[in-house]
């Protein structure tokens, strides 16, 4: 992997492909000037956010630093830019999978498409679980869960029917 310089200067946005953050980050398909390579920057509004936002975003990039694991996209680069935090991350070509099926399988995917696409997740799940953080995307099916500012919702975190196994607390993870 090659190392990208964390400065804004050295990658040119193209276009907007997206939005998140409750409307503060904007994401952009960039191209990273010394080698021309496509990139995703997400940048973040910080003057926008209030200080618990900040908080969460601290926590989250530190423990992001925490995974390597071959089906998570790992941050190439991460930095301040004119009051913005930048999280620059390779370019996924194909999109989502909610884009891939728009695109490439408008009359549906076979079941080893899907069996496939799935176990990527699976893998990527199981991963995060087994360091001991829960995804935004998992949300709790008990009734007593609670929202929090970033639409995610904390996930009750099963006991272990072996008594001499227990699992750790969640923590969340911003990471997608």
């Amino acid at each position: 992997m090659s190392s990208f310089l964390p400065e804004g200067g050295y990658y040119k946005l193209l276009t907007i492909i997206g939005k998140g953050f409750e409307e503060l980050m904007t994401v952009n398909l960039a191209r990273y000037k010394p080698s021309g390579e496509y990139v995703t920057v997400r940048r973040v509004n910080l003057e926008a956010c209030t200080n618990e936002m900040v908080t969460f975003l601290q926590g989250e990039l530190h423990v992001s630093k925490l995974f390597n694991h071959p089906n998570l996209v790992p941050y190439r680069a991460t930095f301040i830019a004119d009051n913005e935090l930048w999280v620059v991350t390779s370019f996924m070509a194909y999109g989502s999978a909610k884009d891939l099926i728009g695109t490439h399988f408008t009359d549906g995917m076979s079941e080893l498409a899907i069996a496939y696409i799935l176990q990527g997740l699976l893998k990527a799940l199981d991963y995060i679980h087994h360091m001991g953080y829960v995804h935004r995307i998992c949300k709790a099916t008990t009734p007593n869960r609670t929202s929090t500012a970033w639409g995610s919702r904390p996930v009750s975190w099963p006991t272990a029917t072996s008594p001499s196994r227990t699992c750790p607390p969640p923590r969340c993870c911003w990471r997608s």
